[in-house]
């Protein structure tokens, strides 16, 4: 990324939309598998107080590293979103630094 910055062939405003928008997916993402990471260990519970006994509350209770993987995935996205986003502000503060 920083290497098309610097050759001008992408426009720090539109790496500034890219990393602000891949920002907003990684939280929707992290959001997803938190949900899932809850319902997980709640059917968890279900089949363990013996509540739920069916086949579907087993299958989904015996993943709980599926979530718990996309959340640090989600995590690792964000952080290279924001990563981006500082190296473009970086880059600006510089060009106005020589222009100034």
């Amino acid at each position: 990324m920083i290497n098309l910055l610097n050759s001008g062939t992408l426009s720090a405003s539109s790496a500034l939309t890219t990393a602000v928008k891949g920002a907003q997916k990684a939280q929707t993402d992290f959001s997803y598998a938190a949900t899932d990471l809850v319902n997980t260990y709640s059917a968890a519970a279900n089949v363990v107080s013996g509540s739920d006994l069916s086949p579907e509350a087993f299958l989904a209770a015996s993943d709980p590293v599926s979530p718990v993987v996309d959340m640090k995935v989600s995590q690792r996205a964000y952080e290279a979103s924001l990563t981006v986003f500082s190296a473009v502000n970086d880059m600006e503060d510089a060009l106005l630094d020589i222009k100034a």
